[in-house]
């Protein structure tokens, strides 16, 4: 029998379980491609690299580059957040 309140659910075993939206996020997309590009794993870091690609670097979508522009794009976005102490 599972039981549920406000922050958690456990199952029959006991486990505790976060609820669905607190749950750990997938890599899926961009956010595979940034990570095996760069390396990084933490989807929040890669997450900041996403969006510094989109308006810092390129200024638009990501959908249209090239994949060598990709790849330079989330190296470029990387280094960006590493000078500026983001990540």
């Amino acid at each position: 029998m599972s039981t549920s309140s406000a922050t958690t659910t456990s199952n029959q075993n006991g486990e505790l379980r976060l609820p669905t939206n607190k749950r750990e996020k997938k890599m899926t997309g961009y956010i595979k491609s940034i990570s095996e590009i760069t390396g990084i794993t933490d989807i929040a870091q890669l997450e900041l690299i996403e969006d510094c690609m989109r308006h810092d670097v390129f200024h638009s979508t990501l959908d249209w580059q090239t994949a060598k522009q990709f790849r330079d794009g989330a190296l470029v976005a990387l280094d960006v957040l590493k000078e500026m102490g983001e990540l």
